[in-house]
């Protein structure tokens, strides 16, 4: 064999080799992609039933969840319902409570005043030792037992509306009927008796059972600062009026609190005035269910 054909060998031997290789290399690539193909789709639809899975799965839970959802919302419904219904209906009451309330010190008053005018333009000195003429013309006809029947026939059942108007407005409605009470049976019985008439404030320094305070100025003293009865009886004339005005007013700021949610004192002078205007005149006919009934 000579160079040549040896050359031509080699040659023919690399090319069938390179051939070869190059044949194994094109099906290596064709198996791959097939292989490749085969292993997305096997996996694409394991990863489709899953998706699917996951998707059914939500829906479920979501599905619960709205259902959830609404009956929560249904239960926070109804039961805001029945609360709106419940304030409404406690809110009419103590509204009811507090008109009530208003009619007996609006009568209260109505009744003791004409009976308290005697310290309001008289001083102390024209009748300490007996009353002259001036005097007895203004002073009250009526018997000490009339005005006890007359005061109780007032406040007999008062106590009904204190859950519905609060301790704070109830100690002040009660240290008003306790000191027009005061005050005005015992000017009314020293006329009865004929006795020398007292001072509004005569009876300073009494203790009760208990060894409290008893006197007019213990019973202002449950409502009022020192400071503020000083105030109020600084004054020689009109006192009793000036005291229960005093308190009037703050049984309003009470009131108002209570209906409109804010203290009288954050009330425009326009409100204020409107709801004494209502207050007053809407109360002023109002007779308590007690006293109608005994009138009757």
């Amino acid at each position: 064999m000579d160079s040549n054909e040896f050359v031509r060998l080699v040659l023919s031997s690399i090319l069938s080799i390179a051939g070869a290789a190059a044949i194994i290399a094109g099906l290596s690539v064709w198996l791959g992609k097939i292989w490749a193909e085969r292993i997305y789709l096997k996996t694409n639809a394991k990863y489709q039933q899953e998706l699917e899975r996951l998707k059914n799965s939500y829906a479920i839970e979501l599905e619960s969840l709205r259902s959830d959802t609404a009956d929560r919302r249904e239960f926070l419904k109804s039961a805001s319902d029945v609360m709106a219904s419940g304030y409404t209906a406690s809110q009419e009451r103590r509204l009811k409570g507090i008109e009530e309330l208003w009619g007996r010190v609006r009568s209260i008053h109505k009744l003791v005043s004409p009976l308290l005018v005697l310290y309001d333009f008289t001083h102390p000195d024209e009748y300490k030792d007996k009353p002259n003429e001036r005097v007895r013309r203004v002073l009250p006809t009526i018997t000490p037992n009339e005005l006890t029947s007359k005061l109780l026939a007032i406040v007999d059942g008062a106590d009904a509306n204190r859950p519905f108007v609060g301790e704070d407005l109830w100690l002040v409605y009660r240290s008003y009927s306790a000191f027009a009470g005061r005050i005005t049976l015992k000017l009314v019985r020293a006329v009865h008796e004929k006795k020398k008439i007292p001072t509004w404030d005569s009876d300073f320094g009494t203790k009760d059972f208990n060894g409290n305070d008893d006197s007019v100025f213990g019973i202002l003293r449950a409502v009022f600062t020192e400071e503020e009865i000083h105030t109020l009886t600084k004054d020689t004339y009109s006192v009793p009026e000036t005291i229960m005005r005093a308190l009037e007013a703050k049984m309003l700021d009470r009131m108002n609190e209570l209906i409109f949610g804010k203290p009288l004192i954050n009330v425009s002078f326009d409100e204020r005035q409107r709801l004494n205007k209502v207050m007053l005149s809407g109360a002023e006919g109002i007779v308590p269910p007690a006293a109608q009934t005994k009138a009757s």
